[in-house]
């Protein structure tokens, strides 16, 4: 897609692109990943009241409806034997500008359901995103990517049954997700640039699914976090435990808590005891080195 271009729906209802491109494990087959609708070196493009929809086969992808359904390895740790050529991401920006998705449905996502590549004041905003194919440990599926993207706002995003949304690598930083509804975890790794904020955000992660609300990557595996990243005023889920994770709360009302940046210590730590003193906002509290 070209810069100034925007592709808008009647409504997200009617208007359904079907993707029924294949491909395989680009890492295997020594090519580069396949992308449905590619957006790459563009500014001004926009995508509004649509339904993507990945139709290329005729079975579901490996997933549960149920919230409380027991873990078992299959959604996230097995490979997808029914068919080896599903590994198509649905709709990925890299080094763009000014663009945005707005009101769309992204279901049943081949591998990355939307990817943000080093592009820069973006908006995703009252977006569905729903399910994918691939979701296998170092498959490269299953995510909604923010990568080394920075100053982008993610606004009442709601996303199901994928693997991560994930706010990571070198470039990522200034970022908001305000207000969003995450039924996947929030993972943040390989060295994102931090300053990135979580806020009057659902992050809820399934019993069957097999991360915390809030999630580092793994160590030998990812770099850690970047410094200060913050979350503030969330509710948070893990594996379908409210308000807890199994390294401490990380959802009090009006606390502000950072994300680690060392393997090995709890995921989140509480920043302040108080609220912020100004109108709840984060951006009036000092450093803790300059308290």
């Amino acid at each position: 897609m070209k810069s100034g271009v925007v592709v808008r729906g009647a409504d997200k209802e009617q208007t359904v692109v079907k993707i029924v491109m294949k491909a395989p494990f680009f890492k295997i087959s020594g090519g580069k990943p396949a992308t449905a609708i590619e957006i790459n070196m563009a500014e001004r493009v926009g995508l509004e009241d649509l339904t993507f929809r990945y139709a290329a086969v005729d079975f579901e992808p490996i997933d549960k409806e149920d919230f409380n359904a027991p873990w078992e390895r299959s959604p996230f740790h097995e490979v997808e034997a029914r068919d080896h050529q599903l590994f198509v991401n649905m709709i990925v920006f890299a080094d763009s500008r000014n663009c945005w998705v707005d009101n769309c449905n992204l279901l049943w996502a081949g591998a990355h359901s939307l990817g943000l590549a080093n592009c820069q004041h973006m908006t995703m905003r009252n977006n569905f995103i729903d399910r994918a194919y691939v979701k296998k440990d170092s498959m490269h599926g299953g995510y909604y990517g923010v990568w080394g993207t920075s100053y982008s706002l993610f606004y009442n995003e709601k996303v199901r049954r994928i693997r991560h949304f994930a706010l990571m690598s070198r470039g990522c930083r200034y970022n908001v997700v305000y207000r969003c509804d995450m039924e996947v975890d929030i993972n943040f790794h390989d060295k994102d640039d931090g300053q990135n904020l979580v806020e009057k955000t659902r992050v809820a992660t399934p019993v069957w699914h097999s991360w915390d609300a809030i999630g580092i990557g793994a160590q030998g595996k990812h770099d850690p976090p970047g410094p200060r990243n913050f979350l503030f005023d969330n509710i948070a889920i893990s594996k379908g435990v409210e308000g807890y994770n199994r390294r401490g709360p990380i959802s009090e009302p009006g606390k502000i808590y950072e994300v680690t940046k060392e393997f090995g210590k709890p995921i989140v730590s509480e920043l302040m005891n108080e609220a912020p003193p100004i109108a709840n906002t984060l951006y009036v509290v000092k450093r803790l080195e300059d308290q």
